[in-house]
């Protein structure tokens, strides 16, 4: 699902908690491969020590580059000021297995244009889709998940992907959004409930006026 960026958003957005999901930085100045490799090295040292001498440093690195690279594309994606990005990462010599991100907003162009997103799905891309409501924190939901085929695969590209989306109608106003995907389809039930659980900790509070 394609979105546009809130615009004069006065809300807090936050998110997490989660079991095995990772805040990506979204501000550009953050070298993402080395704030990778960080954020793996801290993964392995939670390992037992015996799993962690047994962690093959070529896996670790090929996993570092995959983060780093969800990250890149989080910041294309994302507004580093407003917005929050998450990767799904079990194990340190393990790929991402998922990645979401989510938006907030009370301008009415952002609601209804997120509102128009989850009423009707683009039969160019979209196999297959379940659409239920759910009750979320945050507010009433509507939760679609999706078996989608990319438009124009890149090269290597998987053929397919899957996802939950949640459109939460914000109990102050407004909307919040969370897209997730991922490509590792017979695990889709387990990673829906990651998302859904991810999903759980979304809260949003008015930003407070400034002092004068």
């Amino acid at each position: 699902m394609n979105r546009p960026a809130p615009t004069d958003v006065p809300l807090r957005l936050a998110a997490g908690p989660a079991d095995g999901w990772i805040p990506l930085p979204l501000d550009p100045g953050v070298d993402a491969h080395a704030w990778a490799l960080d954020v793996l090295v801290l993964l392995a040292h939670e390992l037992p020590a015996h799993e962690r001498q047994a962690l093959d440093a070529e896996r670790v690195a090929a996993s570092a580059g995959h983060l780093a690279r969800v990250a890149a594309l989080a910041r294309e994606d994302c507004d580093p000021d407003a917005d929050l990005a998450f990767a799904l990462v079990l194990r340190p010599d393990h790929p991402v297995l998922a990645w979401a991100d989510i938006a907030a907003g009370t301008d009415p162009r952002f609601v209804e244009a997120v509102d128009a997103a989850f009423a009707g799905e683009d039969a160019r891309w979209t196999v297959h889709s379940e659409r239920t409501e759910v009750e979320l924190p945050a507010g009433p939901a509507v939760r679609l998940r999706s078996v989608v085929a990319p438009l124009d695969p890149p090269p290597g590209a998987a053929p397919h992907g899957e996802g939950v989306d949640h459109l939460v109608r914000l109990r102050g106003g407004g909307r919040a959004v969370l897209r997730s995907r991922w490509t590792r389809l017979a695990a889709g039930d387990e990673l829906a409930a990651a998302v859904d659980a991810l999903a759980a900790t979304v809260a949003v509070e008015p930003l407070e006026p400034a002092a004068p």
